[in-house]
């Protein structure tokens, strides 16, 4: 990472003085290695490598070079900088293991012809062929679900951004960041998105600004490809309706004005935040156009979060989006025997997952039987 983080100063000076600030190492000492007059001392080093939460080996290594991913040029300040070393070093220390011990993704190819045209049509696609019945329902299990079925790679944790997709040799990839579950489960539809839509082509995308529902412009048209398949995916539109009206006549409701609780209570149902339930009544003129903004700031105003608001009506999130503790079961199980094989070392898979070396050998454990075959 070193080489690569000193390339990015070199480019971006105006970064200099508060890289300093944050590592605590005096501004002209940073110039001076930038300026070729002298390297980073070995205790300066040090500070780096703790910062950036990384051994010093790992951090002085440049080994992240030989996954070539065109997103590396894209970064525009330090905190997008380290969430592509981040993505660089989980990726390029796993996908040598992953091509030798488990099977490509399986992401169909034939849809390509579709997948610009209608969202719509490629998530109802998706969920044919991800659910055995009952194709409208909440996929609350979305990450087992694809991981199973469609092979992709899922790890947890964090990045310093919302979420980051790769698709590299048939292998496909989504690192998703600990965050609020319904919020991982809309980013985790949307890296899907990625990866369906095809937007890839054997590189990595990181949504630096995060995945906002809120947005309505987006810069690049490829993001809001996959923030309209992701709502699809999660709140088909016959379904999320018949939600809402369902919950209205229950409680009696009358059907002419959709209401912050109709709202918390659609978000429970599928499994989303407040903000991506309201986006969607919107996006189905429920809702008239900006009142989804308007009512999940009155509600931060009014009670801090919509989830106080609908405790405050029992209204209380029983289920939440499903996810695994530090990586998907296909993940654990090939990179568990490339330890067997002592092709990587426990504690560097551990490193690499963000997990304790403890917690490593309790997961090894669980799955030492299933190992070979």
């Amino acid at each position: 990472m070193l080489p690569q983080l000193i390339s990015f100063l070199q480019a971006h000076r105006e970064q200099v003085p508060a890289f300093s600030q944050k590592m605590g190492i005096e501004e002209e000492a940073v110039l001076s290695v930038l300026n070729n007059i002298r390297s980073f001392s070995f205790s300066e080093i040090s500070i780096l490598a703790s910062k950036y939460k990384m051994s010093i080996t790992q951090f002085v290594s440049s080994n992240e070079d030989k996954l070539d991913f065109r997103f590396r040029s894209t970064a525009e300040n330090l905190n997008q900088f380290t969430a592509d070393q981040k993505v660089t070093y989980i990726v390029a220390s796993l996908h040598s293991l992953l091509k030798k011990y488990a099977s490509p993704s399986l992401i169909p190819e034939n849809w390509e012809n579709e997948l610009t045209k209608d969202t719509a049509f490629v998530s109802r696609l998706v969920r044919y062929s991800l659910l055995d019945d009952d194709h409208g329902r909440p996929l609350l299990d979305l990450a087992l679900l694809i991981a199973e079925k469609l092979n992709i790679f899922i790890i947890v944790k964090d990045i310093g951004v919302d979420g980051a997709s790769a698709y590299i040799d048939g292998f496909a990839y989504i690192i998703i960041s600990p965050r609020f579950a319904p919020r991982m489960l809309f980013t985790l539809a949307h890296e899907l998105g990625h990866l369906i839509l095809q937007h890839h082509q054997s590189s990595l995308f990181i949504d630096y600004n995060g995945v906002d529902v809120f947005r309505k412009k987006h810069h690049n048209i490829l993001e809001k490809l996959a923030n309209d398949f992701s709502t699809n995916l999660l709140m088909p539109e016959p379904v999320f309706a018949r939600a809402i009206i369902d919950f209205k006549k229950e409680h009696q409701i009358p059907l002419d004005h959709i209401g912050d609780i109709d709202i918390i209570n659609a978000s429970h149902v599928f499994g989303v935040s407040f903000e991506a339930a309201a986006m969607r009544c919107e996006q189905l003129r429920l809702l008239p156009v900006g009142s989804a903004k308007s009512y999940y700031e009155k509600l931060l105003k009014e009670f801090r979060s919509p989830e106080n608001r609908g405790s405050e009506v029992d209204l209380i999130r029983n289920k939440i989006p499903i996810f695994p503790n530090s990586a998907s079961v296909n993940v654990l199980k090939s990179t568990f025997i490339a330890v067997d094989k002592g092709e990587i070392s426990s504690s560097k898979l551990a490193a690499v997952l963000g997990i304790k070396l403890e917690h490593l050998f309790e997961i090894h454990s669980r799955f030492q039987d299933e190992l070979y075959y």
